[in-house]
Parts: C-alpha cells; structure tokens; sequence
C-alpha cells in the first residue's frame, strides 16, 4: 500500500496561481487535475492533496473534490492563522461537504519575508487554535527557517507539524550544514513529523542524481526514524525535474536499506496515523481460507484491521485476544468490534496476510475518540 501524502491539483480556469508566473516554472502553467494524477497508475492507494494559495477559497474547493474521490483521503488547506477567528473558520470547513477529509492547515511560510514570522503572538495564537481542533500543520519553509520551526514547535506542543520536503535542504549545492543541525533540532522535540518529498526540485532539475539525495535522506531517517517520516511525491511539482514514476522510485531506492516495517511507515503508516485518514481497502479473503492457508504453508497470520470510518473486519488469532468477550479463533466481527480491542486497534492498526497473493500490508485510522469508539465498537 502506498499513502502518497503530499500532492497538489490546480485548475488555472478557476483560479490564478500567482507563484506560477515565478521563474522556470513555465511547464506548470496550465491545469492539473485529479483526473491527471498519476498515482493510481503507480501504486497509490490513497493520498493528500495541499493547498497552494493563500486564498479562503480554495479549501473548501479542495474538500469538496475529496468529497466525491475515493482516492483522496485527506486535505491540508489553507486559513489565515493571524485571524482572531481562526478557531469558528476551522469549524466551518469542518462542517463542509468533504470537512471530515480536512487533516491540516498550511501557509506558506517560505514567502514570509519575516523570518521568525511562525513566532508572532498572533500565529502562535492560531497555532493553538489548529490543536484545539484537532487537527494538524504542515511547514513549508526554506532552510533557513528551520530554528524558528523548532521554537514554534516547543511552543505548542500539543499540536503536530508536518516539515514538508524535509524543510528544502540545499541539494543543488551540497552542502549539510546548517540545515543538517537545525533539522536534528527540530527532530528532537516529541510533535514535529516530515515528509520524504520534494528533493528532486531542491536538486540540479535537468542533471539530478539519486546519490544527491541520499546524504539528506539520511539525516532525516536517522533524525525522525521511519515512524516519523512519510513520503510525497509533490506533483506536480515534481515534473519539473522527474516524472512521477522516477521520483517514486528514488523514494524506493533511499528507503531499501530499512526493514520492511520501517518503509511501510514510510509509504503508509506515518501519514495515515498523524493525518487519521479514512483508507480504501480491500476486502479480505474469507476467513477458514486465511486459516487454512496459514495452516497448509506454515505461514503466521496476524489481527486483521481495515476500515471505513469507523466500519472494520477483525480476524484473529485465539492467543491474539483477550478479555470480556474473548474472540476465538473461527469468530468474525464485521463493522462494529467490542470495546475491549479499542487499544489493540489503536496501537496495530495494520492488517496483513502473509503468503496470500494479492494482500500486502495496509494501514487505516482507528476512530478518533473515546466517544466516537465507545458508539461505534460495539458486537455485533
């Protein structure tokens, strides 16, 4: 399974986009649409499409494109943090067709001529305001705000930023530092998470190298590890450098040396757990068959745990479980689960069939609160 976390869609007939008409960005003048996306073609089961101006308008234009797409599980938008009534306006994009894909806020940070401008007492006070709801925030800054991230981070801790394209280290020029330092110091604190994406465009464009990117690559993974990592492609961003194939494949390629565990964290755990986004999944093969298979190959078989906002199938083992209501071996919950497996759901919140062709490991978010649990895990 793969997330793609980052990714944008633009139609200029509807919108200008006043940062396109910046220097060698003349191939990205012209509408792309979902329907031009390439990730289903690569993989992609799901993914997050990111706001690209800083107009009230086009959020709700975002949310109501994933509305109606199974495929877009999440939407980082825009709204202006410095508004006194930053907290009304998250709730009325909350309550918008599409409102509950609604995983983040963003503003683009970079063009802030400031630099210390996530820092003003009136940000920070909207900062709060995006935690209050619960919800998440993406950094897109240069290199050179990265401190400032960090203090802003510390200052609100309860709330989750998201570093987009690992804060644009200086690829083209190859250098590290102090982008190396300032980035391990914003990994230090508990709530900051990043996103492996956007390298090609911080690279030589026309003679980019993968090796280029690894040095970077791997300051991240050893500064965030894999559980606080997640890749993006940023297209069509990208385009300008690589296709979308390539630049999945470089994110293959950096991630090879890691376990299996740490690129499914990568490719898809991370973003869906700190976004809590709702996943397309796949049916599950009946039961007896799972079994039967595990049986006949030797193979282990693991708790099983797919969802539709709140609508699961749970296969288990009999050592798997236990507690009031204890799931024997042969028993199916479907839709609703017993109260009891709310933390198990919670902490393995992945299902997999080893040895049963066309199953992978998937990952899907766990209801959002006690409340909506307690109402919604209930046997069938």
């Amino acid at each position: 399974m793969i997330v793609d976390a980052h990714h944008h869609v633009w139609d200029l007939g509807v919108r200008h986009q006043p940062w396109l008409d910046g220097d060698g960005l003349a191939p990205l003048r012209r509408d792309f649409l979902l329907a031009d996306y390439p990730g289903p073609a690569a993989g992609v089961t799901a993914s997050v499409v990111v706001q690209t101006v800083v107009q009230p308008e086009e959020t709700p234009e975002l949310l109501a494109l994933a509305a109606g797409s199974d495929l877009v599980a999440g939407v980082v938008g825009w709204a202006d943090l410095a508004d006194p009534g930053i907290a009304d306006v998250l709730a009325e994009l909350r309550a918008l067709p599409g409102g509950g894909k609604l995983a983040a806020v963003r503003h683009q940070v970079q063009s802030e001529p400031d630099p210390r401008w996530l820092l003003r007492p009136d940000v920070l006070r909207g900062l709060r305001a995006v935690a209050a709801a619960g919800l998440v925030y993406d950094l897109v800054v240069t290199a050179e705000q990265l401190g400032a991230c960090a203090e802003a981070a510390a200052a609100v801790p309860d709330l989750v930023f998201v570093l987009d394209h690992l804060g644009k280290p200086p690829i083209a020029g190859g250098g590290l530092e102090p982008w190396a330092t300032d980035l391990c110091r914003l990994a230090a604190l508990p709530n900051p998470v990043a996103k492996l994406s956007g390298l090609v465009t911080e690279a030589d464009w026309r003679h980019w190298r993968l090796e280029d990117q690894r040095p970077y690559a791997d300051v991240a993974f050893g500064a965030f590890g894999a559980d606080r990592l997640m890749f993006g492609s940023d297209w069509p961003v990208c385009t300008l450098a690589a296709s979308y194939d390539e630049v999945l494949a470089a994110a293959r390629e950096l991630t090879s040396d890691l376990s299996a565990g740490e690129r499914d964290a990568i490719f898809a755990g991370t973003a869906t757990r700190v976004y809590r986004l709702c996943l397309p999944v796949l049916t599950p093969p009946p039961y007896h068959l799972i079994r039967e298979r595990a049986r006949n190959h030797q193979r282990d078989y693991h708790e099983g745990f797919a969802t539709s906002w709140g609508s699961f199938s749970w296969f288990a083992r009999d050592d798997q479980v236990s507690g009031p209501g204890r799931a024997g071996p042969s028993r199916r919950y479907s839709a609703r689960t017993p109260a009891h497996h709310t933390a198990v759901c919670a902490e393995r919140a992945s299902w997999s069939y080893k040895g049963w062709p066309g199953y992978e490991m998937g990952t899907a978010a766990a209801p959002r609160s006690a409340d909506e649990q307690s109402r919604l895990l209930q046997p069938l």
